[in-house]
C-alpha cells in the first residue's frame, strides 16, 4: 500500500509546474478533488464547458441556491495520472480548435485539512492558425467546375462563395468536417448519388496559416430507381409512397429523401420511418433504388392533462386519437376541456363568473383529418366543436363548424385556408355582466344584446413562412405569420393581424431575439363594436394585450383600455342579487374592453448561465404595446349614461387607460427534451391609474376591506371612498384618494406586486 502513495507523489513531483503550492507527498488513495477551474493566461476563445468535456478530472459544483444543486454528490477522486492524461487532451483539443501553439498545465494546491485539492489548468492559447485560401479539385487536380453540367456551373460558384470557411478566419477540425458535409450535400442534392470529398488543410511555414483543399469525386450523375416500401404489410403501399416527393426516374436528390421521411413520419402512424438508398444499391450505377422502412405505431391513442388556472380553478384536458380510422392514414379525434371552476382562485385571484360562481369554460370538439387532398401537400381537416362558457363577462352557448385546407411545403412555410360556421347563443338570461351604471341602483339583471342568437360565417387565411436553424433552441432565423379574416352574417367584419420574430446569434451562446404584432379590426355590415347590443358579439375579434407572449408585466388582456366586471352574490334564492350588496372583493375584477388596432414589440436576450449547467440559461427583455380605438360601450354608453358626477369621472379615468406601455424583466430557464420551461418577472415602466390599484378598491373604497366587508358606506365614514360611495352621495369620484394597495398591505411591497407579474412558459413562445 506504500508503492501506490509514494509513485503518486514521484509523477506530482515532475509533472506539476513549479508554481503548484501543494505538499503533494501527502496525496494519498482518499485525497479528492475540491474544486476544479479554468485560468486562461492571454485571453478565453473556446468555452469552458467544451473543455470540462474533454477531461476526465471532475469536481462537485457549488450552486448557488439550495433550490439549483445539479449533478450527483460525488466522489470526486484525485487521480494524478488522470490529471497529466488530461493536460495532453486539452492540448489536443486546443490543436483541433486551431491553436497549434497552445499550452497547457495545473496548479493543485493540498487542503490537509479536508485532504481535498484545487486544481487550476492553466491555459495560453497563442495565436490561431488562420484559413488561407479555399480550393475545391477534382481527380488530377482537375476543375470541379468544369466537370459540372452547364446548367449548374453558376449554382456552383454561388456556393464556394458561401462556404462555412473564409479566409482569414480561425481553421478548426470541425470547420474542415462542415465544409466536407456541406459539399457532399450539394452535390448529392443534385444528382450526383455517388459523389465523395475529402477536406485537407496545408500549413505554412509556421503553421499558423494554412490553404484548404477539397478533393472532389463527382461520380456519375444519377437517377431514382424502383420505390420499395417495408415493414408494414396492413397498409396500402400507395399511402405512403404518395407521401413522397419524388418517383421513379427522378433525378437523385438526397434533399428529397429526407424530405419524404418527414412526410411519411408525419401521418402519425409509424414509430420509425426511414427513407433512404436501399441496400441492394451498387455504388456507381446510374440507376439507386430507394427503401423505406416503417415500423408501425399504436392506431388508437388517448392521452391526458391537467392543470390549474387562478380563475379556471382545476382543469381537464384528454384527447382520444383514432390515426387510421377510415384507412388511408385519415384520423378522427375527440378533444374535451374542462374549466371546471374547482379550487379557482386560490390567494384571492380568482375572478367571479356572470352566474355569480367561478369561472367555468367547456369545450368540446371531434377533428377529422385527410392527410392527402389531390397532392401530398395539401390536407383537409373538418372539425365540428362546442363551447359552453360562464366567465366574467358572458354566459353563451357556441357551436361552430370549421373547414380547412392545409397547404405545407416545408417547416414553418405553410398556407391554411379556413370557412367556419358559427353560431352563438346568449339567451340563457345571465346577460353581460359589465359596469352599467343606468342599472346600479336596482336589483336588474346585466343587460342582455340586442342579438340574442347570432349567426356568422367566416372565410379566413393564415401563413407561416420562416426558418430557424433549431425548433427547440434557435440560435439564428425568422418567422412571419400574417393573418387575414372576412366574417359575414349577423356580424360583418375584416380582421387582419401579422406576427414577425428574428433570432440572431450575437455570440457564441447569446442570442437576440425581436418580436413584433399588430392588428386591425374593420367592421363592414350594420353591426358595430360601439353599439352596446352588437359589443358582446365582437368581443373574441377584438384586440387585447398583456401576457406572457406579448408584453410582459401585465397579465393577459389587463394591459389598455379596461372596465369592472361586477357579480355580486344573491342573497335569496330565485331574487336577482343587486351590484351594491358586495360582501367580497372577489365580485369586483378588470376585464379587457379590447380595440380596433394593437401594436407590440419586443426584444430579448438571452444568455448563458454557466453557473448552474449547459441547458440553463437567463433572460433579459424589454417589452413594449398598446391597444388603440377601443369600443366606447363601457366608458361611454353604459358609464357615462348613467348621468350622475360620480359616473362622468370615472368614465375619464377609464379613458385614460389606453396608451403605449412599456415592461421590462429577467427569467431563468431550462432546456427540457419538448423546448424551454422558463419562469421570470415582468415590471411594468409606465403602469396607468387601475393598473396600481385593486378593481374592489376602486369601485367600493377601504369598506370592501373591512372585517364585515360592504360596498357603500355612509358619506364620510369611508377613509377611501371609491366610486360607488361617491354615487350614493351625488359627487364626483376623487381618483386621487384610492391608494396604491393590494391585499399585503404593506407599503413598498404593495407597489411591488402591482407592478409586477410572474409568468412560466413551457415550449418556444417567444
Amino acid at each position: 500500500m506504500i508503492a501506490r502513495p509514494l509513485a503518486v507523489a514521484l509523477l506530482l513531483c515532475v509533472l506539476a509546474p513549479a508554481r503548484a503550492q501543494a505538499p503533494l507527498t501527502l496525496v494519498d488513495d482518499e485525497t479528492t478533488v475540491a474544486t476544479m477551474g479554468f485560468d486562461f493566461v492571454d485571453g478565453q476563445t473556446l468555452l469552458i464547458e467544451n473543455l470540462e468535456l474533454q477531461i476526465a478530472t471532475k469536481a462537485p459544483v457549488k450552486p448557488i441556491l439550495w433550490i439549483f444543486r445539479r449533478g450527483d454528490e460525488g466522489p470526486y477522486p484525485f487521480l494524478p495520472i488522470e490529471l497529466a492524461k488530461d493536460v495532453v487532451r486539452l492540448t489536443r483539443y486546443y490543436e483541433d480548435s486551431g491553436f497549434p501553439r497552445a499550452q497547457v498545465d495545473y496548479e493543485v494546491e493540498l487542503d490537509t485539512t479536508d485532504n481535498a485539492v484545487d486544481v487550476t489548468f492553466v491555459i495560453e492559447e497563442g495565436p490561431p492558425r488562420l484559413i488561407g485560401e479555399v480550393t475545391f479539385a477534382g481527380p488530377g487536380q482537375s476543375s470541379v467546375q468544369d466537370a459540372l453540367p452547364p446548367d449548374i456551373r453558376e449554382a456552383w460558384g454561388d456556393f464556394k462563395r458561401r462556404t462555412a470557411l473564409r479566409e482569414g478566419a480561425r481553421l478548426d477540425a470541425f470547420a474542415l468536417v462542415q465544409l466536407q458535409s456541406q459539399t457532399l450535400s450539394w452535390l448529392r442534392n443534385r444528382g450526383y448519388a455517388w459523389a465523395d470529398a475529402g477536406a485537407e488543410q496545408f500549413p505554412d511555414s509556421t503553421g499558423l496559416r494554412a490553404d484548404v483543399r477539397v478533393k472532389v469525386n463527382l461520380g456519375p450523375q444519377a437517377r431514382i430507381g424502383a420505390v420499395t416500401v417495408e415493414g408494414d404489410s396492413s397498409m396500402s403501399a400507395n399511402v405512403i409512397t404518395r407521401e413522397l416527393p419524388f418517383a421513379t426516374g427522378d433525378s437523385f436528390d438526397a434533399s428529397a429523401l429526407a424530405e419524404g421521411q418527414r412526410e411519411v413520419f408525419g401521418l402519425g402512424l409509424f414509430q420509425l420511418a426511414l427513407v433512404d438508398v436501399a441496400p441492394e444499391a451498387v455504388r456507381g450505377d446510374t440507376t439507386v433504388p430507394v427503401s423505406v422502412r416503417v415500423r408501425r405505431g399504436p392506431s388508437r391513442v388517448l392521452s391526458a392533462f391537467t392543470g390549474y388556472f387562478s380563475d379556471g380553478g382545476i382543469t381537464l384536458r384528454t384527447a382520444a386519437t383514432h390515426r387510421n380510422a377510415f384507412g388511408g392514414a385519415r384520423q378522427l379525434g375527440v378533444n374535451v376541456e374542462w374549466r371546471t371552476g374547482i379550487a379557482s382562485g386560490i390567494g384571492g385571484t380568482g375572478a367571479t363568473s356572470v352566474s355569480g360562481g367561478p369561472i367555468r369554460d367547456f369545450r368540446a370538439a371531434v377533428p377529422f383529418r385527410q392527410p392527402y387532398v389531390f397532392d401530398r401537400r395539401l390536407s383537409y381537416t373538418l372539425q365540428p366543436s362546442y363551447r359552453v362558457r360562464d366567465d366574467e363577462i358572458e354566459s353563451s352557448v357556441q357551436a361552430e363548424v370549421a373547414n380547412t385546407l392545409l397547404l405545407t411545403l416545408a417547416p414553418l412555410r405553410t398556407a391554411a385556408l379556413s370557412l367556419t360556421g358559427r353560431s352563438r347563443d346568449l339567451s340563457r338570461g345571465l346577460g353581460i355582466r359589465i359596469l352599467d351604471a343606468g342599472r346600479i341602483d336596482s336589483p336588474l339583471t346585466p343587460f342582455l344584446p340586442d342579438t340574442l342568437r347570432a349567426t356568422t360565417g367566416v372565410l379566413g387565411l393564415d401563413v407561416a413562412w420562416g426558418t430557424l436553424d433549431d425548433p427547440l433552441q434557435p440560435t439564428r432565423g425568422y418567422v412571419v405569420r400574417p393573418s387575414l379574416s372576412v366574417a359575414a352574417g349577423d356580424i360583418a367584419y375584416g380582421r387582419a393581424r401579422v406576427a414577425a420574430s428574428v433570432t440572431r446569434p450575437i455570440g457564441a451562446r447569446t442570442t437576440l431575439v425581436s418580436r413584433v404584432t399588430l392588428g386591425t379590426l374593420l367592421s363592414t355590415g350594420g353591426a358595430d363594436p360601439d353599439s352596446v347590443g352588437d359589443y358582446v358579439l365582437f368581443r373574441d375579434q377584438l384586440f387585447y394585450a398583456g401576457g406572457t407572449s406579448d408584453v410582459r408585466g401585465w397579465s393577459s388582456a389587463q394591459l389598455g383600455p379596461k372596465t369592472f366586471s361586477v357579480t355580486p352574490p344573491a342573497l335569496t334564492a330565485g331574487v336577482i342579487p343587486d351590484p351594491t350588496l358586495l360582501t367580497s372583493s372577489r365580485d369586483v375584477n378588470y376585464v379587457g374592453v379590447g380595440g380596433r388596432y394593437k401594436a407590440s414589440a419586443s426584444v430579448q436576450l438571452t444568455l448563458p448561465l454557466d453557473a448552474l449547467g449547459p441547458q440553463w440559461g437567463a433572460q433579459v427583455f424589454a417589452d413594449a404595446g398598446g391597444v388603440w380605438s377601443p369600443s366606447t360601450v363601457p366608458a361611454g354608453a353604459l358609464l357615462r349614461a348613467g348621468g350622475t358626477p360620480a359616473d362622468s369621472s370615472l368614465a375619464d379615468q377609464l379613458d385614460k387607460e389606453g396608451g403605449l406601455r412599456v415592461g421590462v424583466g429577467a427569467g431563468l430557464s431550462y432546456l427540457t427534451p419538448v423546448g424551454f420551461v422558463a419562469v421570470g418577472l415582468g415590471v411594468k415602466v409606465n403602469p396607468s391609474y387601475l393598473d396600481l390599484r385593486q378593481p374592489a378598491r376602486v369601485y367600493c373604497g377601504a369598506s370592501i376591506y373591512a372585517d364585515e366587508p360592504n360596498c357603500v358606506s355612509p358619506l364620510g365614514q369611508d377613509e377611501t371612498p371609491g366610486y360607488v360611495d361617491a354615487r350614493a352621495a351625488g359627487v364626483a369620484f376623487d381618483p386621487t384618494v384610492i391608494p396604491v394597495r393590494s391585499v399585503v398591505g404593506v407599503g413598498f411591497l404593495d407597489a411591488f406586486l402591482r407592478r409586477t407579474q410572474l409568468y412560466i412558459t413551457i415550449g418556444q413562445t417567444f
